[in-house]
Parts: structure tokens; C-alpha cells; sequence
């Protein structure tokens, strides 16, 4: 049997052939293991996204507790004040107007502490249907309690109006 170049040759193209066909399912195989990690780390961002988002309700949700904590030290103050006054004892002015900026500024830090849980909820960052059962009530109250804060021109609580007139609905 005589081997000619044209038999060496095709042997050569097959082997050639051959080591393409590795290299190419080589590649593929990284490739499908790259895909595979990218997509993991695609999964572990989105996971890492929503924690952030998750933290900054629970920090701003604790601003808005400590805020509402305020509100009622500052309401008690009132109330004392008047009590005190009730009770015949002089009041000075000053005690009188110090308590009601006291006040009004914890009513605005709550409002404001409140606004930005609402705006997440309305750019869609927080899901509404989970959030609706604890803070529905909670957005009512305040509505109904500092309902002349709501209004017209000067109203700096968008997002809390927004999302209460979103969830009467519903």
C-alpha cells in the first residue's frame, strides 16, 4: 500500500479538523461557565439592590418613628401648657410660643420623614402591596390629623397625598 501526499494531506485536514472541533467545544464550555457567572453576579446585584433598598426603609422608617416620637413629646408639652393654664397658673408667651414652634416643627419633620418612605413607594422602589397593610393607616392619620398641611400651593407632602389618594381607591 503506497500512502501519497494527497492521503498525508487529507490525515493532516483531519487532525486539523478535529483539533478545531475541540478548541470550538473548549470555548463553548467557558463560555456557558461565563454566562453561568455573570448571571450569578447579575442575581447577587439585584439581591444587593434590593437590600439597599430594604435598608433605607428601615432607616428612614426609623426616622419617621423617632420623628413621631417627637411629635408626641412636643404634643404633651401643649397640652401641658394648657393644662398648667386650666389650673390658674401664669403662662408666659414665650412658653406658649416656643411650645407651638416645637410643635409645628415636629409635625413638619414627621410629614417630611413620611413623604420619603411615600415617594419610594411611588418611583417603585418599595412594592406597594407589601407596603400598603403597614403604612395605609398610618398615611390616613396623618392626613386626617394635619390635613390643612395638604393643600393648595404650599403643599411640600406630594408623595404622601399622592399615595393616600393612590390607595383609596384600592
Amino acid at each position: 500500500m503506497s500512502v501519497t501526499i494527497a492521503d498525508v494531506a487529507g490525515l493532516v485536514a483531519a487532525l486539523a479538523a478535529g483539533g478545531g472541533v475541540w478548541v470550538a467545544w473548549n470555548q463553548l464550555g467557558r463560555l456557558a461557565d461565563s454566562n453561568e457567572s455573570a448571571a450569578r453576579s447579575a442575581e447577587s446585584a439585584a439581591k444587593s439592590a434590593e437590600s439597599a433598598a430594604v435598608a433605607n426603609v428601615i432607616q428612614i422608617d426609623t426616622l419617621r418613628r423617632e420623628a413621631a416620637l417627637r411629635l408626641e413629646e412636643a404634643g404633651l408639652a401643649v397640652a401641658n401648657l394648657k393644662t398648667r393654664k386650666e389650673a390658674g397658673e401664669t403662662i408666659t408667651e414665650h412658653e406658649v410660643t416656643v411650645a407651638d414652634l416645637r410643635l409645628n416643627g415636629a409635625i413638619d419633620n414627621y410629614l417630611n420623614a413620611l413623604d420619603r418612605i411615600c415617594s419610594f413607594l411611588r418611583k417603585g422602589a418599595l412594592p406597594e402591596d407589601e407596603y400598603r397593610p403597614d403604612y395605609r393607616e398610618i398615611i390616613n392619620e396623618a392626613i386626617a390629623k394635619y390635613e390643612s398641611r395638604f393643600g393648595g400651593a404650599q403643599n411640600h407632602f406630594r408623595n404622601v397625598k399622592a399615595i393616600y389618594d393612590s390607595w383609596r381607591e384600592k
